[in-house]
């Protein structure tokens, strides 16, 4: 079963922030934007509560966002860069084997408040695989980042 919702202010926030805070075994994912306060600081509570969150970035993200990467890693979460390509286009994230979180919708303030995108919530099997299967690719061709990018 799946459903999509879309921003602003139509259920894509609470949508995302819900799965994340019910989220017990871990949360990877693939990002190209991250600037939501309220999902990083669920991603931070959900590295406590399941000490599994692993996030690949695109390779801007941490001359962007660095300090809540060196949060996330202070937390013990994995932030990883992917290196292989110049931008990550496709974002999602996987949650407990279960939820499928993807779509347009770029966990940016922007989009939850300004911008029109849609958020695909799937509890498919098959999409799981097609997913993770993807962000094992990124995971292959990416580094840790470590608080100094880019690494020496």
């Amino acid at each position: 079963m799946g459903y999509t919702l879309f921003s602003p202010g139509l259920g894509a926030r609470n949508a995302v922030l819900n799965r994340i805070n019910n989220a017990n075994d871990f949360v990877i994912g693939l990002l190209n934007s991250y600037e939501s306060g309220e999902i990083h600081l669920a991603m931070l509570e959900a590295q406590d509560r399941t000490g599994l969150v692993y996030l690949i970035f695109d390779r801007r993200i941490p001359f962007l966002q660095g300090p809540r990467l060196d949060e996330l890693l202070d937390h013990g979460a994995v932030p990883l860069v992917d290196t292989s390509c110049r931008r990550v286009f496709s974002q999602y994230l996987i949650i407990d084997e279960f939820w499928i979180v993807s779509g347009s919708y770029l966990y940016s303030h922007l989009y939850d408040d300004h911008y029109t995108s849609d958020l695909n919530l799937l509890d498919y099997s098959n999409e799981y695989t097609l997913h993770s299967n993807d962000w094992n690719y990124h995971y292959d061709h990416s580094q840790l980042y470590t608080g100094i990018w880019p690494p020496a």
